[in-house]
């Protein structure tokens, strides 16, 4: 590990001193993160290959096969695939949180002691309590989430009668708007699971706010990064993906589908595979803006003890 001075959460950083130190933050720590959250790491491997398999060997087959389909069949087939679709998804959703908790945990024992410990157990450990909190933080972003979806779609379908050039340009306005509007929960949602007691993730918006450049800045370099790496990760499920739609298109100019009858658990295999790699990848976006968190922290610090 690093001196606790040269990774200490509350310090001033540049933007590239924090994608820096929050990336090597969790290299150095990878070791004990690893013992700590691998039982939660295959869950989520489990959980997205379930998903990704159920949409490879369902959900693209029924695509074309909707075609052929007379309406009723179809229309039947195609709800208890949505609703099937759903459970995995939602699935899915859990086990990201359990990782993230993962994050979470070990973040908040760093900020309190300068040191991620290591686990006393082989076997990980689940920390209940920031669970707990994260779950919380979690459904009110949802209903944030769903509230300005809803806005989008209300004001799109608005714009959309008054014609298409009207309408696209429109759609471009108001998704940038929503991002903008969201940048600034990176930092209440940090400020929220790094409080002493459980809070909602609203207090300390405008603070997010008057910091956007430092967030946006962050999350785009983070966003980069974690693109590359899951492009690499996800090659073979990327290649079982492009296999399956090009035969799927085969399949509707009268060829015979090319993929063997076992396609599911081998998309199963390869996608547990990829997705214990990606686990790991999802874990380490949470440093950079952890030490995003704290440089913004220290920032308003410094600028109220300057106003006394």
């Amino acid at each position: 590990m690093e001196s606790n001075a040269s990774l200490a959460l509350f310090r001033t950083r540049s933007t590239r001193a924090i994608i820096a130190d929050g990336y090597r933050l969790f290299t150095n720590s990878f070791r004990r993160l690893f013992r700590a959250s691998w039982p939660v790491a295959v869950l989520y491997a489990l959980a997205m290959a379930f998903m990704s398999s159920y949409a490879i060997t369902h959900v693209i087959p029924l695509i074309g096969a909707s075609q052929i389909l007379d309406p009723e069949a179809a229309h039947a087939e195609l709800v208890s695939t949505l609703v099937m679709s759903g459970i995995t998804v939602l699935l899915f959703l859990v086990c990201a949180t359990l990782l993230a908790s993962c994050a979470f945990s070990a973040m908040r024992q760093h900020a309190a002691t300068g040191d991620i410990p290591r686990p006393a157990h082989w076997y990980g450990r689940l920390d209940m309590p920031v669970l707990g909190r994260l779950a919380l933080v979690v459904v009110c972003l949802v209903v944030v989430f769903g509230l300005l979806g809803a806005m989008l779609i209300a004001l799109c379908m608005l714009a959309a009668k008054t014609g298409l050039t009207t309408a696209l340009v429109a759609v471009g306005v108001l998704t940038v708007g929503c991002i903008v509007l969201l940048i600034p929960f990176c930092y209440t949602v940090y400020r929220a699971m790094m409080a002493p007691k459980p809070s909602l993730p609203f207090p300390g918006y405008l603070t997010g706010i008057a910091h956007i450049g430092t967030l946006f800045v962050t999350l785009l370099l983070t966003g980069i990064v974690t693109l590359l790496l899951t492009l690499i990760a996800q090659l073979p499920a990327n290649i079982l993906y492009a296999a399956n739609i090009h035969s799927q298109i085969g399949t509707l100019g009268g060829d015979e589908a090319g993929m063997p009858e076992g396609m599911f658990w081998l998309s199963f295999i390869v996608f547990a595979i990829a997705g214990f790699i990606q686990a790991y990848v999802y874990l380490s976006t949470f440093f950079p803006l952890y030490y995003a968190y704290g440089s913004i922290q220290k920032n308003e610090s410094e600028r109220n003890a300057s106003r006394l």
